[in-house]
């Protein structure tokens, strides 16, 4: 039966990072404070947030790698996406830390939805339509992602298996270039963050597949989404 790999539905809001926010991740680091220091004196030095999609590279490995390597004191952070952390650990064979032992959990402090979008030539407008096009054009397409081991690129290696469609992926040093490549041809179909593919889709340069419920009331007109696809089709959304 044919299958989509569904995103999941997250809420809507990007929460930024503001001083609450960084209060209470400093806040929650007091239990990795060395036992000879007080918790209300802290932070009496600046803290270091590192973010290793942006700067550090190697599907966040050499960021992550920097915090785990660290004085456990709680002053240096990684802010990172979760699955980058938790997929990490399965993807390669040997990373230079252990993500359960050398990394603990402060705060969630955003959540993005992601879409399934793809390029306005391709002759589809929900899932069923894109399935019944990838099933007609096996080993003709590519698929866009913004780094190896990235959600985008699980999730279309996910659906090209599921078809047995052979498709391409192009994994691209962030997200910005992908978009541009779809718009521009060179990709059939690629998954982007909302927030990314948004301003795009409401323009038509993009055309959306499918985005979470929760998310697409934030757009100015209706919008396929993945709750009522799995209600309306025979496809199998995983």
């Amino acid at each position: 039966m044919p299958t989509l790999h569904t995103p999941p539905a997250h809420p809507s809001s990007i929460h930024a990072l503001n001083r609450r926010r960084l209060l209470a991740l400093g806040a929650g680091s007091a239990a990795l404070l060395a036992s000879g220091v007080r918790a209300q004196t802290y932070p009496v030095r600046p803290i270091k947030l590192i973010v290793p999609f942006n700067a550090g590279g190697a599907a966040g490995i050499l960021g992550a790698d920097a915090v785990a390597k660290a004085a456990p004191d709680g002053y240096t952070f990684v802010l990172s996406l979760s699955n980058s952390l938790m997929t990490n650990q399965f993807l390669y064979d040997k990373l230079p830390y252990n993500t359960q032992r050398d990394l603990a959990l402060v705060s969630h402090i955003a959540s993005a939805p992601v879409t399934l979008v793809v390029h306005p030539s391709v002759p589809a407008s929900n899932g069923p339509e894109l399935l019944q096009y990838i099933a007609a054009n096996k080993k003709k397409l590519s698929y866009g992602s913004w780094g190896v081991g990235s959600y985008a690129h699980l999730a279309g290696s996910h659906m090209s298996l599921t078809q047995q469609a052979d498709m391409v992926h192009i994994a691209y040093k962030g997200e910005a270039p992908m978009l541009q490549d779809l718009i521009g041809g060179q990709l059939q179909m690629a998954y982007a963050s909302a927030a990314g593919s948004k301003p795009h889709i409401e323009a038509g340069r993009l055309k959306i597949i499918g985005t979470p419920e929760a998310f697409a009331a934030s757009y100015k007109r209706d919008m396929p989404i993945w709750e009522k696809l799995v209600k309306q089709s025979g496809a199998k959304l995983e």
